[in-house]
């Protein structure tokens, strides 16, 4: 009888608010999330209420352990990963324990708690997101058609997470916060700078850690003149980054091997030597640009260079360039014919891809196929510059153009 006494009064209990929490909260429309958030992210569940968290009591990594709300602090035990079950459901899963959110014992009772257990992706565990607009969610159970729901609209730290009838009340609603996680700490970007020697340096590291720097003469009248570039691929290490396989290419034609050594901040400067096999360094310093003439983080644009340019190639010769809206280019230098494409690159980032062909005689390098970058730029006269630089397979050989306009 006493058990009898205590289901009963437990059960007038949940009817008595729920009830209060049906009449005091108008009923929403109930459609599928139209656009979902992202499944495979780390999300904190932050209810309308309460503004606290879903969280697993205790941070507790058993099976079994109870579903609160609680103030939300960040912790594992506050992160779900959305899962995409397909046909329209999700499941979540517990950052700190990888135990899915579950209804005790696949009860359909209103009233039931919320719980983590071993995930198997029975309808106990799946729910449809539904979106009930400003930025507000709700669950509803596959095996019941209820609703996720902080027990009575409680704002209480601790107050369990039951299933209830859906009724749309601001403690069945939650928005869906995604982790923030730490930008990677490597040398990516774009640094313009000097050479010890006093010759203008500018250094490109790719997203994949593949690097080029060209140098050269930025005193002349309204550009720049380039020597020579060096090409290789590296690897960050919180503020160090190194190269066993950097190449130099000069305008004489000659290829040089070598390492390079550079200390960097990510996103700010980029500072090393290249030492090389005959018997040369290069020391640099270089920066993120500051002003506004190029933005490494802003895609690539066939627009800013189609056209016509007239410039040189890396031997010093005097060249023409036609760049077609589609990427295609051809090019002559003193007789030499060459032509390939530009491409924005697919990282989304202010750097473009290069393919280039040389024709035969008289090119210097004739029928040389390469591949390498480009970047354009504005000069502080104004106009734009343009470098493209392209090495052979073997790497035995390089070339590049430079122009403004």
């Amino acid at each position: 009888m006493g058990n009898t006494r205590f289901f009963g009064q437990r059960f007038m209990a949940l009817m008595i608010m729920g009830m209060l929490s049906v009449f005091a909260q108008p009923a929403l429309s109930v459609d599928p999330v139209s656009s979902a958030p992202e499944a495979g992210i780390h999300y904190s569940v932050i209810y309308k209420h309460s503004n606290k968290c879903q969280d697993v009591r205790g941070a507790d990594g058993t099976s079994g352990a109870d579903v609160i709300q609680w103030p939300c602090h960040g912790n594992d035990n506050q992160k779900l990963m959305l899962i995409d079950k397909g046909n329209g459901y999700y499941s979540l899963v517990y950052k700190h324990s990888n135990l899915c959110t579950d209804v005790f014992g696949a009860n359909t009772d209103q009233g039931q708690k919320v719980i983590q257990w071993p995930c198997h992706g029975q309808a106990n565990q799946l729910f449809t997101l539904e979106d009930r607009g400003g930025g507000y969610y709700s669950f509803r159970y596959k095996h019941s058609g209820q609703c996720v729901d902080v027990f009575g609209g409680g704002t209480a730290d601790a107050a369990n997470v039951i299933q209830w009838p859906c009724h749309g009340g601001d403690n069945q609603l939650f928005r869906l916060e995604a982790e923030q996680t730490a930008a990677p700490n490597t040398a990516e970007g774009v640094y313009m700078g000097i050479t010890t020697s006093g010759f203008m340096f500018n250094t490109v590291v790719l997203e994949n850690e593949e690097y080029w720097g060209f140098y050269g003469d930025q005193s002349l009248p309204g550009g720049v003149e380039v020597n020579g570039f060096m090409q290789g691929s590296g690897a960050s290490d919180n503020g160090n980054f190194t190269s066993s396989n950097t190449r130099i290419f000069n305008g004489s034609g000659n290829t040089f091997t070598g390492n390079l050594s550079a200390s960097y901040v990510s996103d700010s400067s980029f500072n090393g030597v290249g030492i090389f096999s005959n018997g040369s360094n290069l020391m640099f310093t270089g920066s993120v640009p500051t002003n506004k003439t190029y933005d490494y983080d802003t895609p690539a644009s066939i627009t800013d260079i189609s056209g016509f340019w007239s410039g040189n190639i890396l031997d010093g010769d005097i060249a023409s360039l036609q760049i077609a809206t589609s990427g295609a280019f051809v090019g002559s230098a003193d007789g030499c014919i060459f032509s390939g494409t530009v491409s924005p690159r697919a990282a989304g980032k202010n750097i473009f891809d290069l393919t280039w062909t040389f024709g035969g005689a008289p090119c210097a390098q004739p029928k040389m196929t390469g591949q390498g970058i480009g970047v354009s730029y504005l000069l502080s006269s104004g106009s734009r510059e343009l470098v493209l630089m392209v090495v052979n397979g073997s790497r035995s050989l390089g070339t590049g153009f430079y122009g403004d306009r």
